[in-house]
């Protein structure tokens, strides 16, 4: 079964899936890292596309009351007032990704090469859409810094996301109205940095040690208070580093929501491409290209029910 390698690169140059046939393929191609988009599963939660090129979505406001409220005058009726509506509106966007590679790796409908593209190209929808995701979140406007830090810069080492942080923001969405997602709980997003300083924390430990011992052996922290916990190995959340000498060297986002707070487009619009030879200004058909195209946004529908938390983590060093 001929193949050539999978890189990106020149015509004729090992490496490069442009590249001529190089050898024959005996095995299954090796594995390549994968990262989830707990993000799409977990914050943002769809809303279907419906052809138009802009997306607006609704709130009725709710109605002002009083501190102390006035009775009614007997037999005088409320003077009605109009209910206040606000929109969110956002234009969507288009995304896509495509490969090609010699018209000999097909001479077989089961070669691994043309799986593998497929599997790749998957991988690259998946990333762009987190990517795009994680870009949105982090521009919330409503910013939780651990042990109430300023900004940044004067993240320490020892300021690490901890049960009870997670219990004070939780109390601030409370406090605010959030509504519960529809769990019943809300959610927090955590990088993998991160979620292992939950893991090891004495509070958590000692609330579950009867309750979630499997989880604890595991390393999962499962809920915190009511705040259901999801770990991402998502490489969209980048770490950062403060500028004060002797900070953290990393610090990263998590995300905690309530119902409704962000949206995403779903996947109707997004379509897998494949041209076998032949196509387009491939006339002597040499080569056959796959690709991917979608349409989507993501957007915030409520700064209020949004937080981004700001930690170090325990795998940071002093700058």
């Amino acid at each position: 079964m001929p193949t050539i390698n999978t890189t990106a690169g020149t015509a004729g140059q090992a490496g490069s899936t442009a590249a001529e046939l190089i050898n024959v393929l005996k095995t299954p191609m090796l594995l390549v890292p994968d990262f989830d988009n707990m993000l799409e599963m977990y914050l943002f939660e769809p809303i279907p596309l419906q052809g138009g090129k802009t997306i607006q979505r609704n709130r009725m406001e709710r109605l002002g009351v009083a501190t102390s409220p006035s009775q009614l005058t007997e037999g005088v009726a409320p003077t009605p007032r109009p209910g206040p509506i606000n929109s969110v509106t956002a234009p969507v966007e288009e995304y896509g990704d495509a490969v090609y590679f010699s018209s000999l790796a097909v001479l077989s409908a089961k070669n691994d090469l043309v799986r593998e593209a497929v599997k790749i190209l998957g991988l690259s929808l998946k990333e762009t859409r987190d990517r795009l995701l994680y870009t949105v979140a982090d521009a919330a406007t409503n910013t939780f810094r651990v042990n109430d830090r300023a900004n940044d810069n004067a993240i320490t080492l020892g300021d690490k996301l901890s049960f009870e942080e997670i219990s004070e923001v939780k109390g601030v969405l409370r406090t605010a109205g959030v509504p519960f997602k529809a769990d019943g709980t809300y959610h927090l997003i955590v990088p993998s940095a991160q979620h292992q300083d939950l893991a090891v924390d004495n509070n958590w430990l000692n609330a579950n040690q009867y309750a979630y011992p499997g989880e604890i052996r595991r390393g999962t922290v499962v809920m915190i208070l009511g705040v259901s916990v999801f770990e991402t190995n998502s490489n969209s959340f980048a770490a950062t580093a403060s500028t004060t000498t002797g900070n953290s060297s990393k610090i990263r986002s998590s995300f905690i929501c309530g119902r409704e707070a962000a949206s995403v487009t779903d996947l109707e619009a997004t379509q897998m491409h494949m041209q076998a030879r032949g196509g387009g200004s491939d006339w002597t058909k040499r080569r056959v290209q796959m690709g991917w195209t979608g349409v989507f946004k993501a957007f915030l529908n409520n700064q209020t029910f949004l937080r981004r938390i700001r930690a170090s983590s325990s795998d940071a060093t002093a700058v």
